[in-house]
């Protein structure tokens, strides 16, 4: 069960690294951007949603509590957009007009948020550390 932090920590510099592609792609829009754009970002929140699985795995296994400190907090938030962000990127097809905005406001929103996730995620794991 120890090595599951680490699993964390692992998918999500995965996750990060990937989401952060993904956006960047969109925003430069190259030729073929929007067949990689969503693979990439997709493979974002699945690595992110097996980060979460293993820290949520560790603390049932160790009888931590759950979303205890700011990081679990904004840990579940940025979970939350990664998960509504494609949603609405899905929902494009439906109406461009609508979703289009919220789609890309909401892309913009995750990347400051699982960026700022990472950074508070970092300064946990050295104050753990320092223990």
């Amino acid at each position: 069960m120890i090595y599951l932090p680490y699993l964390h920590i692992s998918f999500m510099i995965i996750s990060v690294t990937l989401v952060i592609a993904a956006a960047t792609i969109a925003l430069k829009k190259k030729p073929g951007w929007f067949t990689r754009h969503p693979s990439i970002a997709l493979l974002g929140v699945l690595s992110a949603l097996l980060a979460f699985l293993a820290e949520y795995t560790f603390k049932t296994a160790m009888h931590y509590p759950h979303v205890n400190s700011p990081h679990a907090i904004a840990g579940v938030i940025s979970l939350v957009l990664l998960i509504i962000t494609p949603t609405t990127g899905k929902m494009i097809a439906t109406n461009p007009k609508r979703f289009r905005a919220i789609h890309k406001t909401l892309g913009r929103i995750t990347s400051v948020a699982i960026v700022i996730t990472a950074a508070m995620g970092i300064a946990r794991f050295i104050q753990l550390f320092k223990k």
